[in-house]
């Protein structure tokens, strides 16, 4: 076998493709390419002052192995005011250990960090489910930041259906819709795939 060109060449080649795709004005690029322009928005009526935050997530397995993988999670929220971005705010990204002996802790600690309390079911899924609680984790600590920095009449869209993928998030989700509403803040959910539509 030849050394480890081949392996190189690959990560070259990657680096690049990643490099093209992520540099430059990437809306312009996008509208371009699509055909879209700015007529085909529909445009929020001027009188509508508020804000209008959304928080979402994503999730990747990096690793894979017979004993162990490893997932890249994280989120982000954006919030908006008439047009002109207000902030954007990312989690920190995270790598957690996902194997039989490793998910409940690596889950315990990430809530803990997220939530300040241990979770009260244990993650015991197997890899890529994990991944996704994991990532649904960080979407809600982001929601919750992100609320702190909403008022009144204002509006936070969440992804996917206000119902929880795994048992530890019933409170959470539900401090959410809480604190939403004690602040007046309209919380939107908007679900892409659901088994109720």
């Amino acid at each position: 076998m030849r050394s480890s060109s081949y392996y190189m060449d690959d990560l070259d080649s990657v680096a690049g493709y990643i490099s093209k795709i992520s540099s430059g004005d990437i809306a312009r690029r996008l509208t371009e390419k699509c055909g879209i322009s700015n007529e085909d928005f529909i445009h929020p009526v001027a009188e509508f002052s508020s804000v209008v935050a959304a928080v979402d997530g994503s999730n990747s397995m990096i690793l894979e192995s017979g004993s162990f993988s490893v997932a890249a999670v994280r989120a982000v929220s954006v919030a908006f005011r008439e047009g002109s971005r207000l902030f954007t705010k990312t989690t920190p990204l995270r790598l957690p250990r996902l194997s039989a002996a490793d998910i409940p802790a690596e889950y315990s600690r990430m809530y803990m960090e997220c939530f300040g309390d241990e979770p009260e079911n244990p993650v015991e899924d197997e890899p890529s489910r994990a991944a996704s609680v994991f990532r649904d984790t960080l979407e809600y600590w982001a929601a919750r930041e992100t609320i702190s920095e909403l008022d009144e009449g204002d509006c936070l869209m969440l992804d996917g259906s206000l119902r929880t993928s795994h048992a530890s998030h019933d409170p959470v989700i539900s401090g959410i819709v809480r604190d939403c509403g004690n602040k007046g803040i309209h919380l939107i959910s908007v679900s892409k795939r659901n088994s109720l539509t």
